[in-house]
């Protein structure tokens, strides 16, 4: 993966894994088995303001389903850029 602010690469040449006990390597499949993408643009109100009474939320977030139990799920803000694995499976998991 890589990523791009302005036409300028900030960070390039990654690749992401993860290694579960119970199914080895995902990898990097050549075809995701589906992509869902959404857009949030909402405001959040904390129950105890510490900061303020109202805090943005705005991100562009892709979600891309590796296998049929685990999805990887991209969000981009203004401010940052946050990768993270989601298991759709009851059953636990070792990482």
């Amino acid at each position: 993966y890589s990523v791009i602010v302005d036409g300028q690469t900030v960070l390039g040449g990654g690749a992401l894994d993860l290694v579960t006990r119970e199914h080895g390597g995902v990898g990097t499949p050549a075809r995701p088995l589906g992509v869902n993408r959404r857009s949030v643009d909402r405001v959040v109100h904390p129950p105890q303001a510490l900061w303020g009474s109202a805090i943005p939320d705005r991100f562009e977030e892709t979600s891309v389903r590796l296998t049929p139990t685990l999805s990887l799920e991209v969000r981009v803000a203004n401010d940052g850029v946050a990768l993270r694995f989601r298991g759709h499976g009851d059953a636990p998991v070792t990482v």
